[in-house]
């Protein structure tokens, strides 16, 4: 059900940069645009249960290269 959630949010994302794309209204363009910040934000934290859950693999990170020059 998890997975389902976080596709129909990835649809949703897509949706907003589709109508940004077709309004020539530029203060709609804004609004969808911090819409489209709070619906990432959503996803991330369904991300992050589905991985703290085993459900999701977590995503390769980059390498820390802080700690790897102080070895």
């Amino acid at each position: 059900m998890m997975f389902l959630i976080a596709s129909i949010t990835a649809a949703g994302v897509m949706d907003f940069g589709i109508a940004i794309g077709a309004s020539v209204r530029k203060d709609l363009a804004i609004q969808y645009g911090k819409m489209m910040i709070k619906v990432g934000d959503f996803a991330d934290e369904g991300a992050k249960i589905m991985i703290d859950n085993d459900w999701l693999e977590k995503p390769p990170q980059s390498l820390d290269r802080e700690k790897l020059r102080n070895k």
